[in-house]
């Protein structure tokens, strides 16, 4: 429904383009940039979520200095949480 509003708000050029760029940023790894994330940061997924499993988020979450990664059902703050620094996790940073 997002994209058939996009495309309607925008026009199928500025659609085009848009999705072209991300295409392209989803098929470039993103994970070696995390190690400059500089703050505590939360990478939550829901339970049901087809796309993000949790060991992606682990992995997304564990190159940042402080972290937590969360997965929620419908309705709840956090079913599981895990926390932690880098180096705890067993990552170098």
């Amino acid at each position: 429904m997002t994209a058939a509003t996009d495309y309607l708000l925008t026009g199928p050029l500025r659609f085009a383009a848009s999705l072209r760029h991300a295409l392209r940023d989803a098929a470039g790894a993103f994970e070696g940039h995390l190690v400059r994330v500089a703050v505590p940061t939360l990478v939550i997924r829901g339970a049901g979520d087809t796309i993000a499993s949790h060991a992606w988020i682990r992995r997304v979450a564990r190159p940042i200095e402080e972290f937590a990664a969360v997965e929620t059902e419908a309705g709840e703050a956090g079913r599981t949480e895990e926390t932690g620094r880098a180096e705890e996790a067993g990552e170098k940073t």
